[in-house]
């Protein structure tokens, strides 16, 4: 995961080395090549391992934006997505995440792959609570946006007819922080 900041990081350097060459760039093309380029490198193989560091990759979409607009390092983040129009890392992890487990539900049976899941899914039954486990975080993922009911019975159709709703809660919880963290901000004394 470090790495996969580190080589984000760097991208992102020579990203805004080359926007700032330009000196006329939009926002628009800004995000698209931090999507396209950035995003791309930091966000490689999160499906599996992002949801445990979201912090830490949200700090590198904040950073490239701070940067680029000359804003001071400890500005919101609510505020810099606010004025960017950005997307939450988180959703774009989950969405990763998502896709990672269609991917396995819609595998063979018989498969190395699928076999491996369901012997992880059965340690997280007995276990419950198992740190730094990619499907531990996914069901905490369903358990945060209260969808708790369909993880007892996921499967690529369950998943399929969830993802949305999903995908819309999470965007309304984390909404609502960004809300919650702005009218913090104005309401408590200097």
């Amino acid at each position: 995961m470090v790495d996969a900041v580190q080589y984000g990081l760097k991208s992102q350097g020579i990203l805004l080395t080359t926007l700032k060459r330009l000196r006329n760039f939009s926002l628009t093309s800004s995000n698209k090549l931090l999507n396209s380029i950035v995003n791309s490198t930091t966000l490689y193989g999160a499906g599996i391992w992002g949801l445990e560091h979201i912090e830490q990759l949200e700090k590198v979409q904040q950073c490239f934006y701070k940067k680029l607009l000359n804003l001071p390092l400890n500005t919101p983040t609510y505020f810099v997505r606010m004025v960017t129009s950005s997307t939450y890392i988180q959703l774009e992890v989950v969405k990763a995440n998502l896709s990672f487990l269609k991917r396995i539900l819609h595998s063979h049976p018989n498969t190395l792959f699928r076999k491996a899941y369901t012997k992880q899914l059965l340690l997280v039954q007995i276990n419950g609570n198992t740190n730094h486990n990619w499907l531990t975080l996914t069901k905490y993922t369903f358990d945060k946006v209260e969808l708790t009911e369909i993880w007892g019975n996921i499967s690529v159709s369950v998943l399929a007819k969830t993802r949305a709703q999903l995908q819309k809660r999470l965007i309304q919880i984390l909404e609502d922080a960004d809300v919650a963290a702005m009218i913090k901000s104005l309401t408590t004394n200097p």
